[in-house]
């Protein structure tokens, strides 16, 4: 799946992604401790880079990697250290 992110909401379990193509992807809230622990506000104010590819919570310092949110394969990847994953920077190409 691929996508750029416009949105995100939460539920008490669940952070919920939109995506530019019209989907929501679910994801467990306990993947991401900082968030977990964040009161409902500092959930809601949050920014989407230019790109849209990644989220970012200034009050509580906390970022997402969509892509590699997206590219996340629970049932490949079962020993994948998901804190690693999610502050995943693409390294920058030079010429």
């Amino acid at each position: 799946m691929e996508g750029a992110a416009v949105g995100a909401h939460f539920d008490s379990a669940h952070l919920f992604l939109d995506l530019s193509g019209g989907q929501t992807v679910e994801f467990p809230l306990d993947w991401f401790p900082v968030l977990q622990a964040a009161t409902a506000a500092e959930r809601e104010h949050f920014a989407i880079s230019m790109d849209r590819q990644q989220l970012f919570w200034p009050e509580i310092d906390e970022d997402v990697n969509v892509l590699a949110l997206l590219s996340y394969r629970p049932e490949i990847d079962e020993d994948v250290n998901v804190r690693a994953l999610l502050s995943y920077q693409p390294e920058t190409v030079r010429q």
